[in-house]
This record gives C-alpha cells, structure tokens and sequence, in this order.
C-alpha cells in the first residue's frame, strides 16, 4: 500500500487516513468514508462480523466522538482536494 501511495512505510494507525486522502483527491464525484475509519477506530468499532449471526450492527457513535479533531483534519482534507462547495 505504501508504495501504491508512493511514500515511505508510515505506521498502521495512518492507514485509515492515507487512503481517506486518496479517495478525496480522485476524480470521483462523491467521497465517501465510514466514520469509523474517520475516528481512526479499531476492531471494537466494526459494525458486523461476517459468518456471525449475533452480536452485529450494535456500534454506535457517542457525541464525545464527534467532538474530536478529527473534523480539523478532515476540513484541511476537504480545502486541499477542492470538495467544498
């Protein structure tokens, strides 16, 4: 993945965020990213476990998680690949 993204091996927890750089610098009309890889959430944040028939879709967001910096960031993000309207 590093290299697709042309830049030095970086730590896991970028990851998220490199490819939510990605896809807001395409051509592509809309830009679209779970708010889990928004927050930079790990394993407790999935929405569901394939094969499993319990336990799914119970995730949720608290309003602390929303008033983390990471909407600093996302805004610079927007700014930088031209999104805003």
């Amino acid at each position: 993945m590093w290299n697709y993204l042309k830049r030095p091996a970086g730590n896991s927890d970028e990851v998220a965020w490199e490819l939510i750089r990605l896809a807001w610098s395409s051509k592509a009309a809309p830009a679209i990213a779970p708010l889990q890889d928004l927050l930079n959430l790990g394993a407790e944040a999935r929405m569901n476990l394939p094969g499993s028939v319990e336990g799914n879709w119970r995730w949720r967001c608290t309003d602390e998680m929303l008033s983390t910096p990471v909407w600093d960031r996302l805004r610079d993000l927007i700014t930088s690949s031209n999104r805003h309207s």
